[in-house]
């Protein structure tokens, strides 16, 4: 979704705080985000395949949902071949129709997975909306989320993201540029920085993956013997 500087509430951008919910299930929430590109997907099946040699319960989540994925207008603000003028889109809308999804996909999949002790992995969460839009509907809503128990900032540069990109064989529709990248890049970078969601920063552009894995293979064994 392209980045604006000022979102369609007048407001401009800023990193908020926002203080979500602790877990109170046993169950643990891990969460990836990063620019498209960064190599979140290769991370969270390497992170998988070392949960299923646990024998660790886990499910692997996307938000937003398919459902929103797959709306008419949220499709056609990614793709211009579309044919929907952009001008007709509230992009403010739909950065609240995703967070509010999330709320859905936490109560219907999220929370009945971690009651039950199962670990939900999940690409895209909380920093990965306000990267896009940051008003007080944002910071609400947000509130009501669960708090990662392994959040996973996904890092590479943009230059390189954008080139993988380009590489799918399986996806046509390339809306970012290395500018919106750049500046996803430094927002998420900035909500890092002021928020406490349990984060480690992963780079991915000067490692292979089973290297970025082993920064990350650390923290999951300590949350697997709580």
């Amino acid at each position: 979704m392209t980045l604006k500087v000022r979102p369609n509430d007048g407001e401009a951008w800023k990193p908020l705080q926002v203080e979500m919910q602790a877990n109170p299930y046993p169950g643990k929430l891990i969460v990836l985000d990063g620019i498209d590109g960064s190599g979140k997907s290769t991370l969270l099946n390497r992170i998988s395949s070392f949960l299923s040699n646990l024998n660790q319960p886990h499910v692997v989540t996307k938000t937003p949902s398919e459902e929103v994925r797959e709306m008419h207008l949220w499709r056609a603000w990614h793709d211009d071949t579309l044919g929907v003028d952009r001008e007709r889109i509230h992009e403010y809308g739909l950065t609240v129709i995703a967070l509010g999804d999330r709320l859905v996909h936490q109560r219907s999949v999220v929370e009945a997975n971690l009651q039950n002790n199962v670990w939900v992995l999940t690409d895209r969460y909380l920093i990965s909306s306000l990267a896009f839009e940051s008003g007080i509907v944002h910071q609400k809503i947000g509130e009501l989320l669960i708090k990662p128990d392994l959040s996973i900032l996904v890092d590479v540069p943009p230059a390189l993201a954008m080139e993988r990109v380009r590489q799918r064989t399986y996806e046509t529709e390339h809306p970012d540029d290395e500018r919106v990248a750049n500046l996803t890049r430094e927002r998420l970078l900035q909500l890092v920085a002021v928020n406490d969601y349990n984060h480690i920063i992963v780079n991915t552009g000067v490692t292979d993956p089973e290297a970025t894995f082993e920064q990350v293979k650390g923290h999951l064994e300590r949350l697997d013997s709580r």
